[in-house]
């Protein structure tokens, strides 16, 4: 496989939210003060499409099993929903004050929404586009992830310096986690089994066990955090500091710095693609999108197992191998999973009775 080129193209005034569409070699934009979604091929930047949205489209997210694109237009308490071939209007669904949150459970077929001003996240059934349930949060409800293991949703509360944890079947509220000041991002690695937050006004990141559902460590990354994404075998985690204009990344195991890779001026999100590893960064003072091809700090992110898999119904499906350990049969000496990273392998569970 060659690397990336890398590239810079000018994409719309304001691009926040990224999403990916790894199959057809496309990518898609949110551009907050154009009101419009830009389309691009992932290869060379080429612009395919332009889409009008409502006022201040902020979040992004690509429905692969039913080719759509949807964003949360914050100034017009609305997310809007394109055909993702041409960036044509398909619906826009009405939600709360201020949205500024997507995350889409393909298994479930439902959307969320976090609701800034609304202090609450909207339920939506992507068959029926509609609001199926409206949650309860905290006030600066913004940033979501999914868990796919536990089926819970993350939000994070920008105002209130902290986590609301929603149960996907029910849409009720199970937890609330404490955080650093002004989360604004929160993604998820489920393998590993936890969760990152930016903490923006304090230059950290809170590491939160996705069992456990508290705080357990916290990194310290300087600048103002506001964009996060993790390597897909979870080894590094890539900030985005608004403030100096850099992507950097952190070793999740010794909260190290390992990398840095200046971009535009107020980069806002970042994406991996999880094919190549190439970065994708909005930079919103610059009105640019960067692909920063893989850095060898980021060498890890190459699996293409991250990649989701239509029409298969199990939360576990595209997920890195988990870590286990195991004592030889014959030496008794622990044999680990990192023994085999990168190689392929037949694992053989025997019953002995």
């Amino acid at each position: 496989m060659t690397g990336h080129p890398g590239w810079d193209i000018p994409v719309g005034l304001g691009p926040e939210g990224i999403a990916l569409d790894t199959e057809g070699g496309r990518g898609f934009v949110a551009c907050s003060r154009s009101n419009h979604v830009a389309a691009f091929a992932t290869a060379d930047g080429a612009r395919l499409w332009e889409g009008a949205v409502g006022k201040e489209p902020i979040a992004i997210q690509y429905d692969h099993a039913r080719r759509r694109v949807y964003t949360a237009d914050a100034r017009s308490d609305v997310v809007s929903v394109l055909d993702a071939a041409d960036g044509s209007m398909v619906a826009q669904v009405a939600v709360q004050e201020y949205p500024a949150g997507l995350i889409l459970d393909h298994r479930a077929g439902k959307l969320y929404c976090g609701n800034t001003a609304g202090s609450s996240v909207s339920a939506l059934d992507v068959a029926g586009l509609r609001v199926r349930a409206t949650v309860p949060a905290r006030l600066g409800a913004g940033s979501l992830a999914l868990d796919p293991v536990a089926g819970r949703v993350l939000c994070a509360n920008f105002m209130e310096d902290s986590i609301t944890v929603i149960d996907g079947d029910s849409d009720r509220v199970v937890a609330e986690i404490p955080t650093g000041r002004a989360p604004c991002k929160v993604v998820v690695d489920a393998g590993r089994r936890r969760a990152y937050v930016a903490d923006s006004l304090v230059g950290e990141v809170s590491v939160v066990d996705l069992d456990r559902l508290d705080i357990t460590a916290t990194m310290v990354v300087g600048g103002a955090p506001v964009g996060l994404a993790v390597t897909s075998d979870g080894g590094v985690l890539v900030i985005v500091d608004r403030s100096a204009g850099v992507i950097r990344g952190f070793d999740t195991r010794s909260g190290s710095l390992v990398g840095e890779v200046a971009v535009g001026d107020g980069p806002g999100d970042a994406v991996i693609d999880p094919v190549d590893g190439t970065i994708y960064v909005s930079n919103a003072g610059s009105g640019t999108l960067r692909a920063v091809p893989a850095p060898a700090w980021a060498a890890a992110a190459g699996p293409a197992c991250a990649v989701p898999v239509p029409g298969v119904d199990t939360p576990l499906v595209g997920l890195p191998m988990p870590h286990f350990a195991l004592p030889d049969m014959r030496t008794g000496a622990v044999r680990t999973i990192e023994e085999w990273q990168g190689k392929k392998y037949i694992v053989n569970f025997f019953a002995s009775w």
